[in-house]
């Protein structure tokens, strides 16, 4: 939502304290940063029908299963939604804007009332083809059948057609004052999966798998006031690599593929000659990575594991382009495509080493993730981190585990979020020592458990 963020309140801005504390009483005007919050009101039903049929049979060579499927759901939803405001600081002090504790009802209001009809039919197969070769795979086809209806306002994905004013999510909106409007789709969806296994010699050799599904639209999309894109969501998986087995060590080590196609969001774009102004325009894109990872687990001595984990990857947009017109006549052509994705690292590593002993289990979990980029134009970035776990585990008895664990053991810093008026820039310098909202980790911590398992 675009009033949800961090801003600045002056005397006129209409902010009081909602109740007193020690340097302020209820009604008191306010002044200075304040968190603006998003929350919706969920009331959904979900009624359906599952039904599977399958028909399975296996020999020296083959396991295989040929099945149908017929799922049937009524899915409804009636939301509602508000903003609320406090401050910025510890411990936050609940804020009134006009008197109100909460403001601008039902501007992200959702409704739909729809109907699924999934009908699909399957076939896999595992085959040992020979002593050293084992292959698996599988295919589904399904038809998807979606109807019903919903309070639309837009006529076409774009957001530049109005067919239903009425519907435009103001403050105050109700279900009294739309037009619900039919919804009739048919998509055809395949999936086709293949993977295989073929051992060089003991306990080494190469696995191979392959996926391709094919997916639509489905009921949430129809929530909002927006026309959803309704183009097929196709999803391409590879991956090639050796496993490794001896008697203290398992290990895989691989290079993926992955892309998916049709990524939809309402996304809020800034404009870069006004930060006051916030547009939100539909997107469609990709995302696309390639990696390397290699997973291993050690046992070389009694009691005592070592799992650990390397991931190499490079996760990026793709058919990302988009055109943004501004209030003020400004007018800019973007694009992002093969920008790195926000929020995901580069480098991902897991250190877990615990060693048992008697009626103990003393155990660590180190995990670091390098640089995740803020903004879609990569100029802005979370440096990278670890986080650290670590625990003793005493088992009394079947039945109850006592458990001292410790958080965050070097106490270090680390945030996520995203800053929605850095997407259309590149220059930083406006971004030093900005304010902003998200995600952190939890200081360090001493925690004390008790399991009781009847």
């Amino acid at each position: 939502m675009s009033l949800a963020g961090i801003g600045q309140a002056t005397a006129t801005s209409g902010f009081t304290y909602a109740a007193p504390d020690k340097d302020h009483k209820a009604g008191d005007i306010f002044t200075g940063n304040y968190q603006t919050r998003y929350m919706m009101g969920n009331n959904g039903q979900e009624r359906a029908w599952y039904n599977t049929a399958e028909l399975k049979g296996k020999n020296r060579a083959h396991s295989w299963r040929l099945g149908a499927n017929i799922w049937w759901m009524l899915p409804k939803d009636d939301n509602s939604s508000a903003m609320f405001t406090h401050t910025v600081e510890k411990d936050p002090m609940w804020l009134n804007l006009g008197g109100q504790q909460s403001f601008a009802w039902n501007v992200g209001g959702e409704y739909y009332d729809m109907n699924e009809l999934k009908t699909a039919l399957y076939a896999s197969d595992d085959w040992q083809v020979t002593n050293r070769l084992w292959l698996s795979g599988g295919i589904r086809l399904e038809y998807y059948k979606l109807g019903g209806r919903n309070a639309m306002a837009w006529g076409n994905t774009a957001g530049t057609e109005i067919a239903h004013p009425e519907n435009m999510r103001t403050t105050g909106w109700t279900l009294k004052d739309a037009t619900l409007t039919p919804q009739n789709h048919k998509f055809f969806l395949p999936a086709v999966a293949f993977s295989g296994r073929y051992t060089i010699a003991q306990g080494f050799g190469i696995l191979f798998e392959g996926i391709y599904t094919k997916q639509a639209a489905g009921s949430p999309n129809f929530a909002g006031s927006n026309m959803p894109n309704t183009d097929a969501i196709n999803t391409y998986f590879g991956n090639a690599g050796l496993f490794w087995n001896t008697s203290w060590m398992k290990l895989v080590s691989q290079f993926s593929y992955i892309k998916k196609t049709n990524y939809q969001r309402n996304v809020q774009f800034t404009n870069p000659n006004n930060p006051n102004e916030v547009a939100t325009l539909p997107t469609a894109y990709a995302v696309q990575t390639t990696g390397w990872t290699t997973d291993v687990v050690l046992t070389p001595f009694k009691g005592f594991n070592f799992h650990g984990l390397l991931t190499l990857q490079s996760p990026k947009f793709k058919d990302f382009d988009l055109s943004a017109t501004f209030s003020d006549g400004s007018k800019g052509e973007y694009s992002f495509s093969d920008n790195y994705t926000t929020g995901v690292s580069k480098v991902i590593v897991e250190l877990d080493p615990s060693y048992m002993f008697s009626k103990f289990r003393v155990w660590a979990s180190l995990r670091y993730q390098s640089k995740q980029y803020i903004n879609r134009t990569n100029s802005l970035y979370f440096k990278g981190r670890w986080e650290t776990f670590a625990g003793v585990d005493y088992k009394l008895n079947n039945h109850v585990n006592f458990g001292l664990q410790f958080v965050n053991l070097f106490n270090q810093k680390g945030a996520s979020g995203s800053i929605a008026s850095a997407d259309l820039v590149t220059e930083t310098s406006q971004f030093d020592h900005y304010l902003m909202s998200g995600s952190y980790i939890r200081p360090f911590t001493v925690e004390l458990a008790t399991h009781i398992n009847f």
